[in-house]
C-alpha cells in the first residue's frame, strides 16, 4: 500500500470527531473537468514534487453529496466516493502510483466549508 500522507493534519474545533481517513484511490472519482484540471495542475505537480501533499482531500458519498451540484456532476451508476477539494491531490496520486490519500469524509456541505476555510490554497501559495 502506497499511501499519499498530508504533511499538516488541521485540527477543527467545529468538528470534534472529525478524523483523517485513508482512501482506497480505486474508490474516488474526480469532480472536476478535464479542461479545468489541465490548466491548473502543472504548478501544483511541482510544488508537490518539493513539498508533499500539505492538507488531506475532502471527499464525500452520494447519500451526503448536496444538490446541487449533486445532479449535474454525479453520475446515477456510480458507487464511489467525490473529491470535494483536493482534485489536483487525487489526480497527482493515481498519476504516480500511490494507491490511496489521506482525506476527510465530509457528511455535509457545511462540514466541507469548514475544512476548505483552512486547507485551500490558491496557486499562488503553494510551496516553492
Amino acid at each position: 500500500m502506497k499511501v499519499l500522507r498530508a504533511n499538516k493534519h488541521p485540527i477543527f474545533p467545529q468538528l470534534p470527531n472529525l478524523k483523517v481517513d485513508v482512501v482506497d484511490l480505486n474508490d474516488i472519482e474526480l469532480t472536476a473537468e478535464a479542461k479545468w484540471l489541465r490548466k491548473r495542475y502543472q504548478p501544483f505537480e511541482e510544488s508537490c514534487n518539493k513539498a508533499g501533499m500539505l492538507f488531506p482531500i475532502t471527499y464525500t458519498d452520494y447519500a451526503h453529496y448536496w444538490d446541487p451540484p449533486r445532479e449535474t456532476r454525479w453520475p446515477t451508476l456510480w458507487d464511489k466516493y467525490v473529491v470535494h477539494n483536493g482534485n489536483k491531490r487525487v489526480f497527482y496520486a493515481k498519476k504516480y502510483d500511490y494507491t490511496h490519500i489521506e482525506g476527510y469524509f465530509c457528511d455535509c456541505k457545511d462540514t466541507k466549508d469548514i475544512i476548505v476555510r483552512t486547507t485551500f490554497m490558491g496557486k499562488d501559495y503553494y510551496p516553492k
